[in-house]
């Protein structure tokens, strides 16, 4: 249901079309409308915003941008450790990258499907990941 908001601009006001341009920029952003007004009259200037809230919280929690997939060697799972610095202080044991020889090696041991399961990532991200570091001549797979 779309709501609507009035305002009244005093015309002898500086900086009116100013603050109508930016109105506009912002009902472009939320996907609303604008209509103005000009009332000689009284010397003002009716300015009408309309907008749809249920389509600003739509596009406000929409899921967007893509959460990078990170490689995860090691123990990673916090509820096995005795406490929480017993888990910060075991970083040495945890990366977030792998040797490419070691993880083709491990590929050909064991699966692709497998080494993607215990690096908690698709066997397709591990694939692009692969193929990331060869073409970017690295000896490191992130």
């Amino acid at each position: 249901m779309k709501k609507s908001v009035m305002l009244e601009l005093h015309r002898s006001s500086e900086g009116n079309e100013k603050t109508i341009q930016e109105l506009k920029s912002l009902m472009d952003l939320i996907m609303g409308d604008i209509s103005v007004k000009d009332e000689p009259v009284i010397s003002k200037t009716l300015v009408r915003l309309s907008y749809d809230p249920d389509l600003i919280i739509r596009r406000l929690n929409r899921k967007v941008g893509k959460h990078k997939a990170r490689l995860r060697e090691g123990n990673w799972d916090i509820d096995s450790y005795e406490s929480i610095d017993e888990f910060f202080n075991d970083r040495s044991s945890r990366s977030t990258c792998v040797k490419l020889e070691d993880l083709e090696q491990r590929i050909q041991e064991r699966g692709a499907a497998q080494v993607a399961k215990e690096l908690e990532v698709s066997r397709a991200t591990l694939f692009r990941k692969l193929k990331k570091a060869r073409e970017n001549g690295s000896d490191i797979v992130e």
